[in-house]
């Protein structure tokens, strides 16, 4: 089995979804395809969703605005507030996925 099914209660509650580059729509390997089928997913299941990325699609941000914090803005620790039940690093690149969770633990422990 390659991949892990995983269930969340994330009705009501935040989720942080980090996104590096959103190239297209459809996928590939730019995290783009994650990049939207994530939110949307999040997003069905009622999840309060505060989505980080430097740039948006015009398109992406009309799907969710209103619906969702949109922030337009490279991650740094400090825009994961609150603290989210669930985070998602939607980069497209696993060592980028990697710092942001570490990142993300480290704000979670306390640590600066």
């Amino acid at each position: 089995m390659r991949y892990f099914p995983a269930f969340f209660d994330v009705k009501d509650k935040p989720v942080l979804i980090i996104i590096i580059i959103i190239i297209g729509g459809g996928g590939g390997g730019d995290g783009g395809g994650a990049a939207i089928r994530k939110p949307r997913l999040l997003s069905k299941a009622g999840a309060r969703l505060r989505i980080i990325a430097p740039e948006f699609m015009p398109e992406f941000a009309e799907e969710f605005a209103g619906q969702s914090a949109i922030v337009k803005c490279a991650f740094d620790k400090a825009v994961s507030e609150p603290r989210p039940v669930l985070l998602v690093a939607a980069t497209g690149d696993p060592n980028a996925d990697a710092f942001i969770t570490l990142q993300q633990l480290d704000l979670k422990e306390g640590k600066s």
